[in-house]
């Protein structure tokens, strides 16, 4: 039976092998095939391989570019730095709440990318491979210094990378480190002790301890043979840390002096937290980083096709130290989708870096007259011209000549369509003067456009003059479109068809459909990605049937190659989708995607974020600028859309669309004003038109810097339902007839500072959900009615600075879940009603110095969840409910200094999980009610310098996990209960120097894993249970003086891994089971 069963498996075997065997050669048939197709592709003209042929070798993302068709692999883009690196640690519970929620939202505000390793580095990564480009090609380093930064490895690493480099990362340009205290400078070690602290930890790097003193020349040269072989290897990873010469004590010592010295230097950044509130001091970060960040520009799409053309043209007009005598002007032209911009913007950021003074102006047709001069403004601003500006454009092109005259500056003018917008935009001298441009020797300036040439009115004759003709010279370059090869490789990378659908028959179609493309790469990209997976003939068919109906009905060669692709493309998608396309080429073009999404989802429900995927999917839409995430579409895409809207077939069906140009012209042309249903004018002032609109079906209207205090239209606006106001700085105040807009869901009235108060007809917004009221700094108060508000759901009233109060009206928002009043300096106090804002999750009033209490009401909260209090110095105790507060599961009272105590049923708050006190100075004990609060995992108490004690009832905190005591310079023991806490993983009591002693029951902590004692001064033992830790793999004891003996049990931990005695001056032996270790 044994003999049979032994036969069975080894004929299942050879068996299993023959298939094996049989699908390896059917895989060489096929490469053999695959190959020979190519040879004869070649053969007949070098022809591309059909999408089948591509699939089956290694594929690229859609829109990668590829090299097979240059004639040799590109020179690798340089790569500016341009991103700001935020180095902190999460070992500090207070300075990683300081940089990730305080820090790091304000520098994304200000337009700055923002690198935050838990955040960007991508699951399966090199995460150090990462982490160290990212250290090393920043433009700005902020370092949020505390104890536990400058006891953590990747933190000290981070730091040198940023001072230093790496040999692997050379960087062009020293990047600015700011270093932000969260401690008190002087509390942080010594250079000496740090140096020795790190000597203790770190393995004795031979080569790199003679590279950095400079003691042998042969250990030199060994050390930059070792680099050498290590670059020549290309080894993937990082060179191991303990052969690193950037790894040394006293280089990370010194590094942490620079820091400290940088205080006393007036030339550079530094900053200490305490003596700023957290929101204040996190601006003026901002204000110290912009400067040195390189912000590139969005680049839709890499040049497939155009890599050699890309290269060449970065040659003539490089920014080598040779190069920098003269001015080099490029003039980039071609049809539309061509390519022209992101060329162009490839081209901006490979030479970004170089020039403290650049801008982009990206023109659209219809800017002129007024817009111009909105636009000269900006490009003044955007180069760093710090003077007023003056408001006519000749006073503007005046300032601007005299301040590129004398600098060299690199400057994007894209999309020029009129002789008028280039001769509003270039630098002009006095009339009295030559006209003609005075560029600084040096500068950069590219120009892109369809037309091939322009005639200036009256400054140039022609293109030649552009530039001074001494030094300077103007280059031209048409981008023509792709040959056949590229053409087809760009279309395969969207389209990606599974090699075995694609049939002959989809083969011919695909010749077709890519000649019928004539090359554009904005036609080859749209069409291959509506064409997506898609293996039906049919499909097929119909694209190219609609691509050659068409062209055969445009009017210009342009529209002849992309008219066609555009309405396959939009009559293929959703009717969601095609209302959302049609709201972003009219109205919404740069705006935020969030804020889109939520009003799209009022209107369709969960269909609206499949259309937006499917907007993304077909190339249609896209999404830039990670942190602000703005719509943006490509110029002809979002022609083609307003072109929709004008044209009567679709506009009664899709609603018209509509927006105002700068001379006040109605760009609506042949739809009836009757059906609006979006409009437009942002930047105008024009508002006479507005009142002879019929607005009646109107839901979306974006007024941004239009209104004054003069509507007389506002009544005919029933079906208003998103209203943005932005930046209005003339508007004092709303008119009465405001309240008419009953069925308005979304208002927002962001930065209107001169807004004083709110009309008393306010409250009859029965329909509104989301309110802005953000950067209104001049409004007071809130009219009572604004209790009536009964659909309001999120309220932002940040940065009002002048809001007294709270109406006590305005406990009757029933539906209210978000409310924000960060930075209210001088709110004072809460309403009695408050308490009755049943629906409320998240509370902000961070920043609310003059808030000196919560009402008693406050503990009526039923559903709130998360409540932030930092930074509110004046509150001195919590109302006597506050333990009623029963969903309540994130509390933050850090830099609450004048907090004295806790209320007594604090300990009611069964579903809290997080604690935030830090820096509560006054903070004297905790209620022996604290133990009751089951839920809590992470609590954090460091700098709560009174406190003295904890109650015996803390050790009943079944679930806490993490404890954050450092600091506590009154803390003179723990309670003997401290043992209980079975699930704690992480105690941090470093800078307890009252501390003498751990209670007994300290060996009963199963779970703890890392345990920091540092500069526990009058700390002389450890009790004998401490060796019952199993769990224990990381214990720090760093300059604790008194500290004399181990106990005997210390041999026991079995799970211990790293240890620090540095500076433990009394131990003067080891127990004898240290060897058990």
């Amino acid at each position: 039976m044994l003999t049979a069963e032994l036969l069975l498996l080894l004929l299942l075997l050879l068996l299993l092998l023959l298939l094996l065997l049989l699908q390896c050669d059917m895989a060489r048939a096929v490469r053999r095939k695959h190959n020979a197709a190519g040879q004869r592709a070649q053969q007949q003209g070098h022809q591309q391989p059909h999408c089948s042929q591509q699939m089956a070798q290694p594929q690229q993302q859609p829109g990668t570019s590829s090299t097979q068709d240059a004639a040799g692999p590109p020179q690798p883009l340089r790569q500016p730095l341009r991103q700001v690196f935020l180095s902190h640690t999460g070992q500090d519970e207070g300075a990683k709440n300081f940089a990730v929620s305080v820090l790091a939202p304000a520098l994304q505000t200000a337009g700055l990318e923002v690198f935050m390793d838990f955040r960007d580095l991508p699951l399966g990564s090199s995460w150090p491979d990462r982490l160290v480009e990212a250290a090393c090609l920043s433009a700005v380093t902020v370092v949020v210094l505390s104890k536990a930064y400058t006891e953590r490895f990747w933190c000290m690493l981070e730091l040198d990378l940023a001072l230093h480099g790496h040999p692997q990362h050379p960087r062009q340009q020293q990047p600015l480190v700011i270093p932000v205290f969260y401690d008190d400078p002087h509390s942080l070690m010594s250079v000496q002790g740090l140096q020795q602290h790190w000597a203790a930890r770190l393995p004795p790097p031979a080569p790199a301890a003679a590279v950095l003193a400079g003691t042998s020349q042969h250990q030199r040269q060994h050390q930059q043979q070792s680099v050498h072989q290590a670059q020549q290897q290309k080894q993937p990873g990082m060179v191991p840390p303990d052969r690193q010469p950037w790894v040394h004590p006293q280089r990370w010592a010194d590094n942490i002096k620079d820091m400290r010295e940088r205080l006393q230097s007036t030339r550079l950044s530094a900053f200490v937290v305490s003596k700023d509130a957290q929101w204040h001091l996190a601006q003026k970060v901002v204000a110290a980083a912009a400067p040195a960040v390189v912000v590139l520009a969005h680049v839709e799409s890499v040049l497939t096709g155009y890599e050699e053309q890309l290269g060449d043209l970065l040659s003539k007009v490089a920014v080598g130290d040779s190069a920098l005598r003269d001015v080099v002007g490029l003039w980039l032209h071609g049809l539309g989708g061509m390519g022209k911009t992101s060329m162009a913007m490839l081209m901006y950021n490979q030479m970004a870096d170089r020039f403290p003074h650049r801008a982009i102006v990206k023109l659209e047709a219809e800017d002129m007259g007024g817009k111009l001069t909105e636009r000269l403004s900006g490009l003044l601003r955007d180069l760093g011209f710090q003077g007023q500006q003056l408001h006519d454009i000749e006073r503007l092109q005046s300032q601007l000549h005299t301040f590129v005259k004398d600098r060299a500056v690199l400057l994007l003018v894209d999309n020029v369509c009129d002789a008028q917008q280039l001769d509003a935009l270039l630098p002009q001298a006095p009339q009295a003067a030559i006209r003609a441009t005075s560029f600084a020797s040096g500068s950069r300036v590219i120009i892109t456009s369809r037309l091939a040439s322009m005639s200036v009115s009256n400054r140039y004759k022609d293109l030649s003059r552009l530039l001074p003709t001494g030094d300077g010279q103007m280059l031209h370059h048409q981008l023509k479109p792709l040959q056949s090869n590229p053409a087809r490789q760009l279309f395969c990378s969207w389209q990606r068809t599974q090699p075995w659908a694609h049939t002959r028959e989809l083969q011919r179609l695909e010749d077709a459909i890519v000649e019928a493309c004539a090359g554009l790469p904005l036609a080859l990209r749209i069409t291959g990605a509506q064409l997506e997976g898609v293996s039906e003939p049919g499909r097929w068919k119909h694209v190219l049937e609609v691509m050659r109906a068409g062209a055969k009905l445009a009017d210009t060669d342009t529209d002849k190659q992309l008219k066609g692709v555009l309405v396959t493309g939009f009559e293929s998608l959703g009717s969601e989708a095609q209302n959302m396309f049609l709201d972003v080429a009219s109205v919404l073009h740069g705006k935020s995607a969030d804020t889109a999404m939520k009003i799209w989802h009022t209107w369709w429900g969960s269909a609206a974020y499949d259309a937006f995927d499917e907007l993304q999917r077909r190339a249609l839409l896209d999404v830039v600028d990670r942190d602000r995430r703005r719509l943006q579409t490509h110029d002809v895409i979002r022609a083609f859309g307003r072109g929709i809207i004008c044209d009567p077939k679709y506009n009664e069906y899709y609603g018209s669309r509509a927006w105002v140009r700068e001379d006040g012209q109605l760009v609506q042309v042949k739809a009836p004003t009757g059906n609006l249903v979006a409009l437009s004018t942002e930047g105008t002032r024009h508002e006479g038109i507005l009142n002879t609109l019929q607005l009646g079906n109107l839901h979306i209207m974006l007024c941004q810097g239009l209104f004054t205090d003069q509507h007389a239209f506002l009544d005919s606006l029933g079906e208003l339902q998103w209203l943005v106001l932005e930046r209005c700085y003339a508007l004092t105040q709303l008119p009465e007839a405001f309240g008419s807009l009953r069925a308005l869901q979304w208002l927002d009235l962001t930065g209107c500072r001169a807004l004083t108060q709110l009309p008393g007809s306010f409250g009859s917004l029965g329909a509104l959900q989301h309110l802005h009221l953000n950067g209104c700094e001049a409004l007071t108060q809130l009219p009572e009615s604004f209790g009536n508000l009964g659909a309001l759901q999120h309220l932002d009233l940040t940065g009002c600075e002048a809001l007294t109060q709270l109406p006590e009206s305005f406990g009757s928002l029933g539906a209210l879940q978000e409310l924000y009043l960060r930075g209210c300096k001088a709110l004072t106090q809460l309403p009695e009603s408050f308490g009755s804002l049943g629906a409320l999750q998240e509370l902000y009033l961070t920043g609310c110095a003059a808030l000196t209490q919560l009402p008693e009401s406050f503990g009526s909260l039923g559903a709130l969840q998360e409540l932030y209090l930092t930074e509110c110095k004046a509150i001195a105790q919590l109302p006597k409910s506050f333990g009623s507060l029963g969903a309540l599961q994130h509390l933050h009272l850090n830099g609450c200094e004048a907090l004295t105590q806790l209320p007594e049923y604090f300990g009611s708050l069964g579903a809290l999980q997080h604690q935030d006190l830090t820096g509560c100075e006054a903070l004297t004990q905790l209620s022996e009610s604290f133990g009751s609060l089951g839920a809590l995992q992470k609590l954090y108490l460091s700098g709560c310098e009174a406190l003295t004690q904890l109650p015996e009832s803390f050790g009943s905190l079944g679930a806490l996990q993490k404890l954050y005591l450092s600091g506590c310079a009154a803390l003179t023991q723990l309670p003997e209960s401290f043992g209980s806490l079975g699930a704690l993983q992480e105690l941090y009591l470093s800078g307890c120097e009252p501390l003498t002693q751990l209670p007994e029951s300290f060996g009963s902590l199963g779970a703890l894993q890392e345990l920091y004692l540092s500069g526990c001064k009058a700390l002389t033992q450890l009790p004998e249970s401490f060796g019952s830790l199993g769990a224990l793999q990381h214990l720090g004891l760093t300059w604790c003086e008194a500290f004399t003996q181990l106990p005997e049990s210390f041999g026991s931990l079995g799970a211990l891994q790293k240890m620090y005695l540095t500076g433990c001056k009394a131990l003067t032996q080891l127990p004898e089971s240290f060897g058990s270790l």
